[in-house]
């Protein structure tokens, strides 16, 4: 069994990211037909991704990802960009909150496709670096 994840939810919510209960299970893209092994093929262009065709993501959790930007970190700062998903199930998987015994879909288990990673563009990313030069941290002038 894995171990209990951490809460991630304290570091994740104000960025429009929850994380959900349970184990995502991918009986359409397992891992050599390992249901809880999910595979991604193709995942989402990004800098992060640039680089792999296919991943495989033993005993992952799922996020639920806002679409809309969150508020700004201080009044005049821009706005975090919001999170988008990075790494998708197939539509064929579900969220498994008991993965003790015989892993079947209940009626009350979200379905995919569902996100299993996802990226967040910080604010400071949002100002250009000659900006970030302009206004760091520093003793002396």
């Amino acid at each position: 069994d894995p171990a209990p994840a951490p809460d991630l939810q304290e570091i994740l919510t104000d960025h429009g990211v929850t994380p959900l209960d349970g184990v995502v299970i991918d009986p359409q893209r397992g891992y050599w037909g390992q249901a809880q092994v999910p595979v991604v093929i193709d995942p989402t262009a990004h800098d992060i991704t640039r680089n792999i065709d296919a991943i495989a993501l033993p005993n992952t959790r799922a996020f639920q990802v806002e679409a809309s930007s969150p508020p700004p970190q201080y009044p005049g700062a821009p706005p975090p960009q919001a999170a988008r998903a990075l790494l998708e199930s197939s539509s064929g998987a579900w969220l498994e909150t008991e993965p003790r015994g015989e892993v079947t879909k209940d009626a009350d288990e979200k379905s995919g496709p569902l996100t299993m990673a996802a990226v967040i563009a910080n604010a400071r990313d949002a100002v250009p670096a000659s900006a970030r030069r302009r206004h760091s941290h520093g003793g002396g002038g």
